[in-house]
């Protein structure tokens, strides 16, 4: 057993270890050097002031349905359902 096989470095043909991992894609799939990062994260700190989290009601005719249905507890549920509910 020579000293290289010792740290790791085994070699398989003309790559080494470290030559392979080098090889494999960067985790993001690019780097972004200094600048480019700057400005991703300026964007994305000026993209966090506009956030709403209040409701929003994307479609108005889905809301008139889900206002109409019969509801038990909250939940939608059948008619037949609610008019054994009233009646127990």
């Amino acid at each position: 057993m020579n000293q290289a096989n010792a740290v790791g470095e085994e070699e398989s043909g003309d790559t080494t270890i470290k030559e392979r991992i080098l090889s494999l894609p960067q985790r993001g799939g690019y780097d972004l050097v200094l600048p480019d990062r700057d400005s991703v994260l300026s964007r994305y700190k000026e993209k966090r002031k506009t956030r709403r989290y209040d409701k929003l009601i994307r479609y108005e005719s889905r809301k008139v349905r889900a206002d109409s249905r019969v509801r038990i507890n909250w939940r939608f549920a059948k008619a037949n359902q609610a008019e054994s509910q009233k009646s127990s």
